[in-house]
């Protein structure tokens, strides 16, 4: 059976050369083949992105960071809030009910009064597992968790404030309102830090904790050989959590209810705008990655219970505690400040190439000179392999004192179609997650971090053999690539970004923007030794009469 199908496969590969070839039109010849490999000219160019899109993403950078290659970074968020249903009652009843007429006896009153808010935003984490792969319990048989995507000293102490934006954020462009709202990450305008009232929470000596939140049963006094105490109620992954102004969301929220405000997400966030979180007085690099998506603030109040008899006379009894939850949603954005960044050379041929995620800076890389293409179709040649291969440059990178964050991968797109992917991602056999890490995903297609025995990265080698046939033997376009910095290869959706002095706008993967990464890269120029040059590197077979 197996000798059977090798011989399918066989056949199918010899019929797949015989249709490849049959433009030689030499009847009763079967041809002979050749195959070498061959070295091309590639152009790499750098471009600057003075702004990048930042809603819509998938993750929000909160911190600062600073590197001697590309300077100081500082994120803040800036979020609406999303009610979880509209007219939410708290208590009982209706806001409708407990105020159907002061003046009558059977008014209800629940005296719904907030004691404790905050505002949860859970870290990215990975199960702690120990040599042998079984999870490490903590104390109580809870498991145990590390801290992914925080870059930076994780002991800092520094400041986490929480303000009441003030600023309205509009679904729609402006000035037609036909299109959605794209926010970037540094227009001047609005500067969401000038558009804040209240402070709602402020936590100067906050610190990062990679615990988990464990609630308790409370114990019952009928059991009283039981001990329900010692029971893990629930379990909440490690979070960034700070208490909020009570008063506040007493008089904001629910002192509000039955409001016109609640009647619609919509008008809530007319009334209530938003929430903007930052960092402070960071003496040390601290930049951490979050999913607003899993963010919310819980608001923790007690109420009177009240019960109607058969004749409608009300009697309180006991204080009851509940709790109301605002989601983080509708526009999320993050904004985002840069300072030193190097100048960069925008030739056509450039000698380094700078790769930076965030509000950084990407590559467009161009194959081929004029006539290498035509000369590969005059000889018919079928593209075996091809490969772009990205040296590292560690010469700059470790001849700085700096704490650059290198990408775990780069990624190659189609600049001049929207910034789709190319066929050699897509026709990938591993499309799904392998050792389960995302960052190894489709790994034939590639684009990798290569290290040395020291731990350096030293190369990154991206497969574009697909991509390169259709040039050669379909008559594809060869469009211009673009470069970038990626650590999830799945998160291929695109966003905007500002070039040329922020007039002019492309499209870029959002998973870039969400990047704090860089590296330096040598280039395609002449002046780069050969070994280290940009060049593509072409596996072919043509017929050799």
């Amino acid at each position: 059976m197996r000798a059977l199908a090798l011989g399918i496969m066989l056949l199918g590969i010899l019929t797949s050369c015989e249709k490849d070839f049959s433009n030689l039109d030499l009847p009763g010849v079967s041809p002979n083949f050749d195959t070498d490999v061959a070295y091309f000219k590639t152009f790499a160019k750098n471009v600057k992105l003075n702004s990048v899109q930042t809603n819509g993403l998938t993750t929000y950078q909160l911190g600062k960071y600073t590197s001697d290659v590309y300077g100081e970074e500082e994120s803040y968020i800036v979020s609406q809030l999303a009610l979880p249903a509209a007219n939410p009652s708290f208590g009982l009843y209706s806001q409708e009910r407990e105020v159907a007429d002061d003046t009558l006896y059977y008014t209800i009153d629940e005296e719904e009064t907030v004691t404790r808010v905050y505002l949860d935003i859970p870290y990215f984490t990975s199960a702690t597992v120990d040599e042998d792969g079984n999870p490490v319990l903590d104390g109580f048989d809870v498991q145990t968790y590390e801290l992914d995507s925080i870059y930076g000293n994780q002991d800092l102490t520094f400041g986490l404030r929480v303000e009441k934006l003030d600023y309205y954020l509009g679904d729609y462009q402006e000035p037609d309102f036909t299109e959605a709202a794209k926010y970037f990450s540094s227009d001047p305008t609005p500067n969401f830090l000038n558009y804040t009232s209240d402070i709602l929470g402020d936590d100067d000596t906050f610190e990062i904790n990679d615990g988990t939140l464990i609630t308790f049963d409370e114990d019952d006094p009928e059991t009283e050989d039981v001990d329900e105490s010692e029971d893990v109620a629930e379990v909440l992954l490690p979070r960034i959590r700070i208490d909020l102004d009570t008063q506040f969301f007493q008089e904001m929220i629910i002192d509000q209810e039955g409001s016109s405000s609640f009647s619609s997400n919509a008008n809530f966030r007319e009334y209530l705008r938003g929430i903007v979180i930052s960092t402070y007085n960071l003496n040390e690099n601290l930049l951490m990655l979050l999913d607003i998506s899993q963010a919310n603030i819980t608001i923790e109040y007690t109420y009177t219970t009240a019960t109607e008899d058969e004749d409608g006379v009300i009697e309180y009894d006991d204080t009851n505690e509940s709790s109301f939850t605002l989601g983080l949603s509708g526009n999320v954005i993050q904004k985002t400040t840069t300072n030193g960044f190097p100048v960069l050379d925008t030739s056509e041929d450039a000698e380094l190439v700078y790769l930076k995620g965030t509000e950084g800076s990407m590559a467009e890389i161009t194959l081929f000179e004029p006539d290498d293409i035509q000369m590969m179709r005059d000889e018919n040649w079928l593209i075996n392999e091809a490969n772009l291969t990205f040296y590292v440059d560690r010469t700059d990178l470790d001849g700085a004192a700096n704490e650059l964050i290198e990408p775990n991968r780069i990624y190659l797109f189609n600049k001049d179609e929207e910034s789709t992917p190319l066929i050699d991602y897509l026709i990938d056999s591993n499309g799904s997650t392998t050792s389960g890490n995302v960052f190894y995903n489709r790994f034939v297609h590639g684009g990798i971090i290569e290290k040395n025995d020291d731990g350096d990265a030293i190369q990154y080698k991206i497969r574009l053999t697909e991509h390169l046939n259709n040039i050669v033997r379909h008559d594809s376009l060869n469009v211009t690539l673009g470069l970038v910095v990626l650590s999830d290869i799945t998160n291929v959706a695109t966003g905007a970004a500002k070039v040329n002095a922020g007039a002019e706008e492309i499209i870029i993967p959002n998973g870039s923007t969400t990047n704090p990464s860089g590296t330096i890269l040598y280039g395609s120029s002449a002046t780069v030794p050969e070994d280290r040059r940009l060049r593509l590197e072409v596996f072919y077979t043509k017929p050799s009469n």
